[in-house]
């Protein structure tokens, strides 16, 4: 009978553990690896949520202005901002941000904003119809007109407020969602 030299029976004794634990490893990183991807989506969702601030600050203080200005107080009354040409500026800017923002998370965030986004299609008309007015600038010749601006931009930043709930609530990490949360409520 031959004799096995002890350097092939050392690695033969060492072979199984060392098959397991590299096992155990690879089983390790793939688990870790889908993890880290999960913690990105749900990054990705929270940071989504903080995004369409922008956009609906932009549009709240292009409402305020306008319907200021329609009924003659756009100096009478603190606003962010000083002009219709400033308040389109920084709304445009804003949508064109955020954007951007959404072309490249895609997925199911875009998917949550694209109706929001869809509703702006309506701005360019009722920009158009706050710049053919031609009443003077009172409250009781603007005041219907006014309320029905007023109301076409809630309709604008409604739809932003739906898909931030909604993205909100598909965030599963507590942390993010808690943070998430309190973005959207305020």
């Amino acid at each position: 009978m031959r004799r096995v030299p002890i350097s092939i029976k050392l690695w033969v004794a060492l072979a199984a553990p060392l098959l397991g634990l590299l096992t155990i490893t690879v089983i390790e990183i793939a688990k870790a690896s889908r993890e880290v991807n999960s913690i990105h989506d749900q990054a990705e969702l929270a940071t989504a949520s903080i995004g369409p601030t922008g956009v609906t600050d932009g549009l709240q203080d292009e409402r305020n202005y306008a319907v200021a200005k329609l009924v003659g107080f756009e100096d009478a009354i603190p606003l962010d901002v000083s002009s219709t040409d400033e308040s389109r500026q920084q709304t445009d800017a804003a949508i064109d941000e955020f954007r951007t923002q959404i072309l490249q998370r895609g997925g199911r965030v875009a998917e949550a904003y694209r109706p929001a986004l869809e509703a702006l299609n309506q701005l360019g008309s009722i920009r158009d119809e706050i710049d053919a007015n031609q009443t003077e600038p009172t409250l009781e010749n603007n005041s219907v007109f006014g309320n029905t601006v007023f109301d076409r931009y809630a309709e604008l930043i409604t739809p932003f407020l739906d898909a931030n709930t909604r993205v909100v609530g598909a965030i599963n990490d507590p942390a993010l969602s808690q943070g998430a949360r309190l973005v959207d409520t305020t």
